[in-house]
């Protein structure tokens, strides 16, 4: 009988998931739980490049200091980590995208359209505050068709999960299921914080930390 790969480096805090930069999953979907076409993905978790604008990077720089005094955070750069998905959850990049795109080609199609009946060589319904509430709607929903769309594009990791927190070669992320997380051991705070551990801990103690957190 084949031993199962236990996990190491993979936690919850409370209703997030808590990842270790190379850890290992329980072989089961971190958003449902299954371990049906479960395969591995691997994710990137890092902080958005800073503008080129030296006086919009300050202020970046100034409110993620204060976001992570708040939160207790330590950014190190970003945590890499490969995440099990079963095979509806591998895909939901590309349904968000290509749904996205549909809602938008769609509700363009429509104004097109509309303009065409209605619009005219005087402006007709598309003259300035004089669109329909259909209109409106159509126009508003291309819009969100496209940042869908472009969202799956560009930025892969937050479809499926949000990061929320740093620390060091942690990070604390939304969007884990919660038979997931209830498999998981629930962190503690000398398993991150080593910088932090009492100088008066006896060696036995000191031995058995450095193994939680380190891999086998």
């Amino acid at each position: 009988m084949k031993k199962k790969k236990k996990s190491r480096g993979a936690y919850r805090d409370r209703s997030r998931l808590v990842i270790r930069e190379g850890a290992r999953f329980p072989g089961r979907c971190a958003v449902c739980n299954s371990e049906h076409g479960v395969e591995s993905r691997e994710f990137e978790f890092g902080r958005e490049e800073k503008s080129h604008y030296i006086e919009i990077a300050a202020a970046q720089s100034i409110a993620r200091g204060v976001s992570d005094l708040a939160t207790g955070s330590k950014y190190t750069g970003p945590v890499q980590a490969e995440v099990p998905l079963c095979s509806w959850h591998r895909n939901k990049r590309l349904r968000q995208t290509a749904g996205g795109a549909a809602v938008f080609v769609l509700g363009i199609a429509y104004v097109v359209l509309r303009y065409k009946l209605y619009g005219g060589s005087n402006g007709g319904e598309f003259a300035m505050f004089d669109m329909s509430m259909y209109t409106f709607i159509a126009i508003a929903l291309a819009f969100t068709g496209l940042v869908f769309a472009l969202r799956g594009a560009s930025d892969p990791t937050k479809v499926w999960f949000k990061p929320v927190r740093y620390y060091d070669r942690f990070v604390w992320v939304d969007g884990a299921g919660r038979g997931f997380l209830e498999s998981l051991p629930e962190i503690e705070k000398h398993q991150y914080k080593l910088d932090e551990v009492d100088p008066n801990m006896s060696a036995d103690e000191l031995i058995r930390r450095a193994g939680d957190v380190d891999d086998d």
